[in-house]
């Protein structure tokens, strides 16, 4: 039983990466659960009833009657965590220590640091 399903009827549906599912229905909302544990993963609404929904590698791709679209990263499902971590590393390589924003590679004890 997936949770906090739509009252609307089903429009598209498409399977999603990592175990998930993806459903796109008639009020516009886009939801992406788990497949093992019923769980909401993410959600969005667009503007109308939505007709078209892809999987472009790591992006969704969700497009309404009306035209409205969104384009969400959902790699994250599908990524390992030190593959992740090592993202996040990558983009933000700083840390907040003593009131300050320092600029720190990753911790080269952790298990993930590259």
């Amino acid at each position: 039983m997936l949770e906090r399903v739509p009252s609307s009827s089903v429009a598209r549906l498409l399977l999603g990466p990592g175990g998930t599912v993806v459903a796109g229905f008639a009020s516009g909302a886009v939801g992406l659960w788990s497949t093992e544990h019923g769980k909401l993963l993410e959600t969005f609404r667009l503007h109308g009833p939505i007709r078209f929904l892809e999987l472009r590698g790591r992006t969704l791709h969700a497009v309404s009657e009306l035209g409205d679209h969104e384009a969400i990263d959902v790699g994250y499902y599908v990524e390992s965590y030190c593959a992740i971590l090592r993202e996040i590393w990558n983009e933000v390589p700083v840390i907040w220590d003593e009131g300050q924003v320092r600029l720190r590679p990753p911790p080269r004890a952790h298990p993930c640091a590259p």
